[in-house]
């Protein structure tokens, strides 16, 4: 990924799968950003934040709501996760 920091923009799914470890998804998305997560930063949207909320919203999930709610950082071990208003 180069000596710079990267940008990537993430679409809701990848979120998603990342986050709630969607099977084989997560796992392949793991396969490629872990070994470069401390030279990217992850933007999310307020949409995306949304998205990401609607399952748990809708099965009640508590944790998994607080967890869309809360900085991606705390479900991203070193990533660089900034917010675009």
């Amino acid at each position: 990924m180069g000596g710079t920091m990267s940008r990537i923009y993430w679409d809701s799914c990848v979120v998603i799968y990342r986050v709630q470890g969607v099977a084989p998804w997560s796992r392949r998305i793991a396969t490629r950003l872990d070994p470069h997560i401390d030279q990217v930063r992850i933007y999310i949207t307020p949409l995306i934040r949304l998205e990401c909320r609607v399952f748990p919203i809708r099965h009640g999930d508590m944790p998994l709501l607080y967890q869309s709610h809360t900085d991606f950082s705390l479900t991203l071990p070193g990533a660089t996760v900034s917010k675009i208003l």
